[in-house]
């Protein structure tokens, strides 16, 4: 299957939150399990709608970028890399989401905010996400510290599908 691999744009939002909130919901019963009897399609709906204001939220040090199906146009993987906070030598400038203007990044702004509640995600377990959230973060972050990357997540049905990037960013 032919894909290509590119910067992600705010505009690929929707295509974003379906491979990623699919995937999730599908792959980790623990991260299922915080959003309760919210359907995937609502978890979807608010996730598109929060994506343009995190993609072009620390600009200067986050890189996001997708797989994209060459025969359908289809969004079937995406990556997010933070760039060491302390070597401004590595740029990796194709893979920066375009500065939105300042209209925009107040569009993206009261998007996300209008699915949250608080600073919580509307529909979100928020006492099972607190307590399950720190500890599955501290057991993945040991588990990938065992596991040879670079990883990009996708959605199960193209579970087979492999990508590998280099991501040595010296």
């Amino acid at each position: 299957m032919p894909f290509t691999i590119s910067a992600a744009t705010p505009a690929d939002a929707p295509g974003l939150a379906e491979n990623n909130m699919f995937a999730f919901y599908h792959t980790d019963q623990h991260w299922r399990a915080m959003w309760g009897s919210k359907p995937l399609s609502e978890v979807i709906e608010d996730a598109a709608a929060r994506l343009p204001h995190i993609l072009v939220t620390d600009r200067e040090k986050k890189r996001h970028i997708k797989a994209v199906d060459d025969a359908t146009g289809v969004i079937i993987g995406y990556a997010r890399w933070i760039l060491p906070e302390d070597d401004d030598r590595i740029t990796w400038p194709e893979a920066q989401v375009p500065e939105p203007t300042p209209q925009e990044a107040k569009d993206y702004l009261a998007a996300s905010l209008s699915k949250t509640k608080d600073g919580v995600l509307l529909g979100i377990n928020n006492q099972l996400q607190a307590y399950l959230g720190n500890p599955l973060e501290v057991a993945e972050e040991e588990i990938l510290k065992s596991l040879k990357g670079p990883f990009l997540g996708n959605t199960p049905s193209f579970k087979s599908f492999r990508i590998y990037i280099d991501t040595r960013l010296t």
